[in-house]
């Protein structure tokens, strides 16, 4: 290990590195002034020909854009790797060849007229060598799936900011677990952070997983599973871009979580991925126009039993079943069908309508084979109509010298008028071929009093109707699904997803221990069919918060590096406003101390508005009522619910639960802080 020589190698390729961000200025430059020059004769050619003019334009407009992105992101990420241009080396040999070695950074960097990269991304399959935990024999599995057997000799890790070479440590002293001490003692970020310098051996496995099958994550709190995934986008782009490149979607919990985890794919380089929430993903395909707010929705589950057990079921398969039953005695029995008769004369008999219905269109979705079967009866309709029609006017011509010709005339008008309103008459008496509002379908099954009630479940319920009636018409073109905070999803929510992307891949992230409602069954995404995976080790917080967390469920959390941290601290306030004494003084310490984010957690919007109004007279406070909120930092007062997800320097837990309304809310709560947890129990 020459620190020297490493030292003298940064320097070299941060050399390179300027040298490289100036080429592809000019390369943009030159790109510039040559599309300027195209454009000004291609205009003179073609002045007096204006469609020729506008399919050049966007031609050109194209190749403009397309060419600039390119130079673009190589700049800004040559000029982000000058900060750190790499994190990681590895030592080994291939097949008896000589001794070899890359760098691994953020991105790669590879010189003009050169065949070998000068750093290697970390996403590059030969990089599973780098966070593989042993040396000697290994492998890693090239782009074309062969397998490139290796002999890895050693490992080293870099610390370098602002293009200072801070630190550097040898594979032989479990670099990364030296690494993640210092990482994991620092405070954390108002936003979540990528971890291209600490991924854990498990963790690179997760990320690396073949893309053409899901991946279940079941990871305890603190275990990286948000990170995993949003890193695995990160993989499958930069490995499968042209297939991907605006192909994937992540759906989290709710809008404070999606901006929190907002930074992390602009950090490794991947921009302009959908992220929202399961609600707004659905309300595209079906707009209701008022729903029970967020916190609405998990207040009544604190409060109310009987809304308890109503949202319990709707998130059971027992509900999906029973939905199937209703939707199948509708598609049954919801049409009487009946003969179709004009003027006595038959165009359609009940049995036909009947075998067009069950037997010739039974492979479409009920509202096409409605259509269908309309597309079939109106012409046979018209047809009757206009026969029916040519009867009667060789009737009235045989009669005609009967009539003056005014009255003729006006005979014929008002038998055609009376034929046309006896033809629209038949058509209205064919309402029953309509299949009516999908809400109010779905309200035939799950009863509601008015829309304000309506949750998460009732909207996926409703698309779920609309999918068996209408088929997926409404959203096309993705390939991979990511679905973060999934142990709150329901069977019914999983089956909607894969309904409305068609996906077969997707990257499923929970915790089973986070789930708010109580499961009335085995949670629903540890059922999912794919490659399941289980992460006992927590990396967030010290091991004496984790082993005080844990107590809350019945699983044994792993925790694989030495940061014991301070005691968590538990006291007793007799009132109110005794609490909000110690509240301030435990914030004062934390402070002192130099934790920067701290967060003050309660379990719901009662808890919360009486300590909003008297803390905030006192001290500077970040209220976050609802999702409309962002957390930017410093001290924030919230709920139990709203937190799920972020993590925080220290935490003060104001404790009014009852032990039979837990619902894993202490476990969610006290895993939310990283160094210090402080317990404040209200008599």
């Amino acid at each position: 290990m020459n620190l020297d020589f490493e030292k003298s190698k940064l320097s070299e390729i941060l050399s390179l590195l300027d040298l490289e961000i100036n080429r592809y200025i000019d390369e943009r430059k030159a790109l510039s002034d040559q599309i300027v020059n195209i454009r000004r004769q291609e205009i003179e050619e073609f002045k007096f020909d204006e469609d020729k003019l506008i399919e050049y334009f966007d031609h050109a407009r194209y190749a403009y854009e397309e060419s600039f992105s390119l130079i673009d992101r190589k700049i800004r990420e040559a000029n982000i790797l000058k900060e750190s241009p790499y994190f990681g080396k590895v030592f080994f040999i291939e097949e008896d060849l000589d001794e070899e070695n890359f760098y691994i950074g953020r991105f790669g960097l590879m010189l003009k007229n050169h065949d070998m990269p000068l750093i290697v991304d970390w996403r590059a399959p030969i990089c599973s060598l780098f966070y593989s935990s042993k040396l000697g024999k290994s492998y890693y599995t090239a782009p074309n799936n062969k397998r490139i057997d290796v002999d890895v000799i050693s490992k080293l890790q870099f610390v370098i900011k602002k293009g200072q070479m801070l630190g550097m440590f040898n594979s032989e002293i479990e670099i990364k677990d030296e690494i993640l001490k210092v990482v994991l003692s620092q405070n954390t970020s108002a936003k979540l952070k990528d971890i291209i310098s600490t991924i854990q051996e498990e963790q690179d496995k997760i990320i690396r997983f073949k893309r053409e099958e899901s991946c279940i994550i079941d990871g305890v709190a603190g275990s990286g599973k948000t990170t995993i995934a949003l890193h695995r986008v990160a993989y499958l782009l930069y490995t499968y871009r042209e297939l991907l490149l605006n192909k994937v979607v992540i759906l989290g919990p709710n809008k404070i979580f999606m901006d929190y985890i907002k930074d992390v794919l602009p950090a490794l380089g991947e921009a302009g991925i959908i992220q929202q929430t399961y609600f707004e993903f659905v309300r595209d395909i079906i707009y209701i126009p008022r729903m029970m707010l967020l916190p609405d929705y998990i207040e009544k589950i604190l409060k109310d039993d009987d809304f308890r057990k109503m949202i319990i079921y709707k998130n059971s398969q027992q509900y999906k079943d029973d939905l199937d039953d209703f939707l199948k005695e509708f598609e049954k029995n919801n049409f009487s069908f009946e003969d179709v008769i004009l003027r006595d004369e038959l165009i359609m008999s009940l049995d036909e309508l009947k075998d067009l219905y069950f037997n010739h269109f039974s492979y479409l979705p009920i509202s096409r084979r409605i259509m269908r079967i309309k597309r079939t009866l109106f012409p046979k309709i018209r047809e009757k109509r206009n026969a029916i029609w040519k009867k009667i006017r060789n009737r009235l011509n045989d009669r005609k010298k009967e009539y003056l010709d005014v009255e003729f005339e006006f005979k014929v008008k008002e038998e055609l008028q009376n034929l046309l309103n006896d033809t629209i008459d038949l058509k209205k008496s064919l309402i029953y071929l309509n299949t009516g509002d999908i809400v109010e379908i779905y309200r035939k099954f799950s009863f509601f009093e008015d829309y304000d009630r309506l949750t998460n479940e009732d909207l996926t319920g409703i698309c779920y109707v609309l999918l068996y009636l209408k088929g997926n018409t409404y959203i096309d073109g993705y390939l991979h699904v990511v679905i973060d905070e999934a142990q709150d999803y329901s069977p019914l929510q999983f089956h909607v997803i894969k309904e409305l992307t068609k996906c077969t891949s997707m990257t499923v992230v929970g915790d089973s221990f986070q789930k708010i409602v109580p499961p009335y069954e085995k949670v629903a995404m540890n059922k999912l069919s794919g490659e399941h995976f289980i992460l006992n080790k927590s990396y967030r917080s010290s091991s004496k918060i984790t082993d005080y967390a844990s107590k809350f469920i019945s699983k044994k959390v792993e925790i694989p590096v030495i940061r014991e941290g301070d005691d968590v601290s538990e006291t007793f306030a007799e009132t109110i406003d005794d609490a909000i004494d110690k509240t301030i003084k435990i914030i004062k310490t934390y402070k002192e101390k130099g934790l920067e984010f701290i967060a003050i957690i309660c379990k719901d919007m009662l808890s919360l508005n009486k300590l909003k109004n008297l803390l905030k007279h006192k001290i500077y406070l970040n209220v976050i009522e609802d999702e409309k909120n962002i957390y930017n930092g410093n001290t924030v007062l919230i709920t139990s619910y709203l937190s799920k997800g972020m993590e925080f320097d220290g935490v003060v837990f104001i404790d009014d639960l009852n032990e039979e309304e837990t619902y894993n809310l202490k476990y969610i709560i006290c895993t939310r802080a990283l160094h210090n947890l402080s317990i404040i129990r209200l008599k």
